[in-house]
């Protein structure tokens, strides 16, 4: 395995978006995060080994560290009361690093902590305007893991629905649907109109926790994809994971919409796990 995908691979298995559970499109992360990882070292180092080496000065590829603590923080079971004594080491050893390799690493570390401790790192980050895209995408992923946000966050989330990249897009339009962020829902209507099909997708899927008919034809495209699948330019597995998460989505909302386009996909799909999902939605 290359040095590339396994930096590539820690990310996508410290990020909430690998989970089917959640009702949110999760088929872009391939393409959209590349982290430029070129030496990885294993390690039999504890996590208070390796915070305490991040806090050295004398230690030149901090980045380094930083990637093995998320990697054992993501695997190891993390004594409850050292949580705070990480959280604000690895603040301090953040609020000191220029390098976006190494802030990257420590939040995908924060955000497998879970912890509200970290809120402050990530209120920094969204503070600027012009920030590092990876750091970026992290710090949303990491926000997206929390249980609930403070009020400063969600101010300093609004401003980030101009950036270009799909994946700070589709991540804040998760968030949006998560934590029910009403004063949000405009962006995600506007999105509707994108033209990148993922991204109308993505923000459909995210509005459907509010009950938001001007999803509905959206949501009708993605159940119907069995047809034009290739003229979207969607492979099998993208079309799948759509398709569930949309189930997925009107089920927990509890949203009695659809019937016609479910009741077709319950009768004529040829994948069972859809079928089945699909007839448990017109129960």
């Amino acid at each position: 395995m290359s040095d590339d995908s396994l930096g590539k691979k820690n990310l996508l298995e410290n990020s909430w978006l690998n989970s089917l559970s959640i009702p949110i499109l999760i088929v872009f992360l391939g393409a959209a995060i590349i982290f430029g990882v070129t030496k990885i070292l294993s390690t039999d180092r504890g996590y208070k080994d390796l915070v305490r080496e991040l806090n050295s000065k004398s230690f030149g590829n901090k980045w380094v560290s930083a990637y093995e603590l998320s990697k054992v923080i993501n695997s190891s079971s993390i004594k409850k009361e050292d949580i705070p004594w990480i959280v604000d080491n690895l603040k301090d050893v953040y609020m000191g690093s220029t390098d976006p390799r190494t802030k990257q690493f420590i939040i995908v570390a924060l955000g497998a902590l879970k912890s509200p401790r970290s809120m402050v790192v990530y209120n920094d980050v969204l503070k600027y305007r012009e920030i590092n895209a990876d750091v970026l995408i992290q710090t949303l992923i990491s926000i997206s893991k929390l249980e609930k946000l403070e009020e400063n966050i969600v101010t300093n989330l609004e401003k980030y629905f101009n950036r270009s990249e799909p994946l700070v897009k589709q991540t804040l339009y998760f968030i949006t649907s998560k934590f029910k962020i009403s004063k949000f829902i405009n962006h995600l209507e506007l999105a509707l109109e994108e033209k990148n099909v993922f991204i109308r997708y993505s923000a459909a899927t995210s509005l459907i926790i509010f009950k938001n008919k001007k999803s509905l034809n959206i949501l009708k495209e993605v159940l119907v994809m069995r047809r034009d699948k290739k003229r979207l330019n969607i492979d099998e597995k993208q079309r799948k994971l759509l398709i569930y998460n949309v189930l997925i989505g009107l089920r927990n909302a509890n949203w009695n919409v659809l019937e016609k386009e479910l009741k077709d996909l319950s009768e004529v799909e040829l994948d069972l796990e859809l079928k089945n999902e699909a007839r448990k939605n017109l129960k």
